[in-house]
């Protein structure tokens, strides 16, 4: 949804599907599993061959100024997505377009570098490398218990796992009917103000930084 208003306001748009634990970036705007994605890209950049013109081969133009370049069509793929390699992507997309949005997995843990000795294959990486690289992060959340709770966890842990990486929260698909103790909405409000000590919610977003951060 950023990307397509983004490629709507006239600004060149890109969005990166790097969902390691799932698939379905390429399905959501109509693309077959057989389109070159990232897969194709982050081996250029492995190779040392990766410039605009390649990574441009590589995505697909689905929209007025949106470019979409697809993530893995199997899970079982994700060891082929090279953190480093990934920078370099990144680095051409921010050269071809003014707007980069990074679809990425909620996982954060970096458990693999504690169980080997050796650098280890980690598939929560390329989550790990795009929050350290991003200018703004937006944690989103379905208005239900499910996905609240989900939410909380994450954001109380984002602190251990990745210091200095701090995230906005967006709450979507929420319910207008109203509920016994209240709206929904303000369900929503009072679960992120008891548990991470967020207040003036902006609309769905809620803005600054609890003091624990």
């Amino acid at each position: 949804g950023l990307a397509r208003e983004g490629g709507a306001g006239g600004l060149p748009t890109w969005v990166d599907g790097t969902e390691t634990y799932g698939v379905g970036l390429g399905r959501s705007v109509g693309m077959l599993d057989e389109q070159l994605g990232i897969v194709a890209a982050t081996r250029l950049a492995n190779e040392g061959r990766l410039d605009r013109e390649g990574l441009r081969e590589c995505v697909r133009l689905v929209a007025s100024g949106l470019m979409v370049l697809t993530g893995i069509a199997k899970p079982q793929r994700w060891t082929e997505l090279k953190p480093d390699a990934f920078i370099d992507v990144l680095d051409v997309a921010r050269q071809i377009a003014s707007v980069v949005v990074v679809d990425i997995t909620s996982c954060i843990e970096q458990d693999e570098e504690l169980f080997f000795d050796t650098m280890a294959p980690r598939r929560n990486g390329l989550t790990i490398t795009t929050l350290a690289l991003a200018d703004h992060v937006l944690l989103v959340a379905a208005a239900d218990p499910v996905g609240l709770q989900r939410a909380v966890r994450l954001m109380l842990a984002l602190p251990d796992e990745l210091p200095g990486v701090h995230a906005d929260v967006v709450v979507n698909r929420l319910r207008k009917a109203s509920l016994p103790g209240g709206s929904k909405r303000d369900q929503v409000v009072q679960t992120f103000t008891r548990h991470l000590g967020r207040t003036r919610p902006r609309g769905g977003v809620w803005g600054g930084r609890p003091s624990r951060f």
